[in-house]
């Protein structure tokens, strides 16, 4: 189970746009290993490119869900 979630938006070197806000899950939730769930967020275009990641270890290493 991801320990540490972590929500940006932008490019290196550019400067930031609207602030990214992840509005699902929000805290607490239980999940049972190999089921599916939603991830939803707001404050950016449907249009623009976005890249999911989640870490086991506190954010030393990443991992992708989807880009």
């Amino acid at each position: 189970m991801p320990r540490y979630f972590s929500a940006n938006s932008g490019f290196p070197g550019r400067k930031q746009g609207f602030p990214l806000k992840l509005t699902q899950p929000n805290g607490g939730e239980t999940y049972v290993v190999g089921s599916d769930t939603v991830i939803s967020w707001t404050g950016i275009a449907p249009s623009d490119t976005v890249k999911l990641e989640y870490s086991l270890n506190n954010g030393i290493t990443w991992k992708v869900i989807t880009s």
